[in-house]
């Protein structure tokens, strides 16, 4: 089950985690993705469903992997460090294309986390890569259906129109 926590919530959990040692702000040795082992993750302290990709990072090859939902890790990722300026890019495009009418605003739809596989992003338009999260969106409608990197969804979600 993705984790329940509000975004609030997980940030706190995971800077206490930061403070405590149990979380490394430290950028990550290896990171994979797939689907879930059934691991708990180490950011919500909730159990990635089977159903659910995962992500597992190893922060050096001395320590032990830990796993994450994707969005708990994506939640970890941006409380570690700025905004790369390549997600900021990406971002800005996503918000321009909604802006201008190029996609359309967020209501009435689900998400869903998985890998990328090399196809564009419906937001910046660049590829997303299968080391890279996608977020498949889908419309209550049932007839549209958009993919996005992660930060491009979020930029898309957080849209409020002028």
């Amino acid at each position: 089950m993705i984790s329940h926590l509000a975004d609030d919530e997980l940030r706190t959990r995971i800077e206490a985690k930061f403070a405590s040692g149990a979380l490394s702000r430290e950028l990550p040795h290896e990171t994979y993705g797939g689907p879930s082992a059934g691991q708990r993750c180490h950011a919500c302290d909730e159990a990635i469903a089977a159903a659910e990709a995962e992500i597992e990072v190893g922060w050096s090859a001395a320590t032990a992997a830990q796993y994450f939902h994707v969005r708990c890790y994506n939640l970890l990722r941006f409380a570690r460090e700025p905004l790369p300026n390549r997600d900021q890019i990406r971002a800005e495009r996503t918000t321009d294309k909604t802006r201008r009418g190029g996609l359309p605003a967020p209501k009435d739809y689900a998400r869903r986390p998985s890998l990328g596989d090399g196809r564009p992003c419906d937001g910046c338009g660049e590829t997303i890569h299968p080391t890279e999260i996608l977020f498949a969106v889908s419309f209550a409608n049932g007839e549209l259906s958009w993919r996005f990197h992660d930060v491009c969804c979020e930029a898309w979600v957080k849209f409020k129109p002028e």
